[in-house]
């Protein structure tokens, strides 16, 4: 596991916790971003086809922020949120869309002005076309 501290920017924080391999991993990376004073993380997982996946991706990312409270309910950092996840969602998505089987997962991380959300996962047009592929985006929060 790489090395993060109070002072490693929060777009790294979120692409190391998004690539974070075991579930002791992420614990760890998101325990320790989460006793920070400013930081909150947060992680979801998300699969399916393309075309479906843009419908419950913001759905997902919204509810898992909202529940960890990664971000308040305010229309200021729900923006953010929204336009830095799909950032990062239009790096896992092929242009002009065609079908893929989609599974990443994206994390989202905040201090008290940022929110940085990143991707990373599998992209498939058929069985034997699997890739990695990885999405970050960061906003500003007010």
């Amino acid at each position: 596991m790489q090395t993060i501290t109070e002072t490693t920017p929060i777009g790294k924080m979120a692409v190391l916790l998004a690539m974070s391999d075991t579930e002791e991993e992420e614990k760890a990376l998101k325990q320790y971003i989460n006793q920070l004073p400013t930081h909150r993380a947060a992680v979801t997982f998300i699969t399916g086809i393309s075309d479906k996946i843009s419908h419950v991706y913001i759905k997902s990312i919204v509810n898992t922020a909202l529940s960890t409270e990664t971000v308040n309910k305010t229309s200021g950092q729900l923006h953010a949120l929204i336009h830095a996840g799909l950032e990062a969602l239009n790096a896992m998505v092929v242009q002009p869309t065609v079908d893929s089987s989609l599974k990443m997962k994206v994390s989202m991380v905040t201090n008290k002005n940022w929110v940085a959300v990143a991707t990373y996962g599998y992209s498939a047009f058929s069985l034997y076309t699997n890739h990695e592929r990885m999405g970050l985006g960061i906003m500003h929060l007010k």
